[in-house]
């Protein structure tokens, strides 16, 4: 996740140091002069899309915990071994309205990714294996502070909240008569709290690029396999907005 975040960071500030006259030649409203019309400001709505990266915070940890936990009380000969990722490609689209130039709201769709786990048990000459994945949506509604830096670049908050689904599906097999080998399919959803933090750089033409990192609590629940308790998802994306 560093590493991803890393080169994130490097294409952001690329565009900016391969061009370093350009926040020289921008009008008062932060775009490019020739492109704006001197006489009147970019519209209200804005409209964007990002990728990413997606990361649940204390997911393997507590699968790991559980596996020793299951692997302590495991006779001479019998292990249990375990695989979970907890990161996963994540997109999002959103659509925002501008009150002024410091104050904005917005709401939008996000794919958190899907996250796999699997389960290997072996015991007494028989054999359990699990597979499980959970797919992740989101679609926060969140309230946006802007602090402009210079006529290119500035800074922005997100809070608000959000409504989520985990939706689950899983599969099993095993060597030992009279084992029920059925996963159910699990859904699960709810409202948790939602915070961002990003920076944006004006391209021409109403066009911005945006690096965002956005955090959102107490995903999931019990009810999912996946997950006996819940979790925070972290989000970090590279972002095109264009305003109105």
């Amino acid at each position: 996740m560093k590493k991803i975040f890393l080169l994130i960071i490097a294409l952001f500030l690329s565009i900016f140091i391969v061009n370093p006259s350009y926040a020289q030649q921008t009008s008062k409203y932060g775009y490019p002069t020739g492109n704006q019309n001197s006489s009147n400001t970019y519209g209200n709505w804005y409209l964007g899309v990002g990728v990413g990266y997606a990361h649940i915070i204390g997911l393997k940890s507590d699968f790991d915990s559980f596996v020793s936990q299951i692997n302590s009380k495991l006779s001479p000969g019998e292990s249990v071994s375990e695989s979970v990722n907890n990161s996963s490609f994540a997109s999002n689209v959103y659509i925002g309205y501008k009150f002024d130039k410091y104050i904005a709201v917005q709401a939008g769709f996000d794919y958190l990714g899907s996250y796999k786990y699997s389960e290997n048990l072996n015991y007494l000459g028989y054999y359990f294996n699990a597979n499980d994945t959970a797919y992740v949506y989101n679609f926060p509604v969140e309230l946006k502070g802007i602090l402009p830096v210079n006529n290119v670049f500035s800074i922005y908050g997100l809070i608000g909240g959000n409504y989520w689904l985990v939706n689950e599906s899983g599969s099993a097999s095993s060597n030992e008569p009279g084992i029920n080998t059925n996963i159910p399919n699990n859904n699960a959803s709810g409202f948790s709290p939602a915070y961002g933090i990003g920076i944006s750089y004006n391209l021409p033409e109403h066009n911005k690029i945006k690096l965002e990192y956005d955090y959102y609590q107490n995903l999931f629940n019990s009810s999912t396999t996946i997950s006996k308790s819940h979790y925070d998802v972290e989000y970090l994306s590279l972002q095109w907005q264009y305003d109105f």
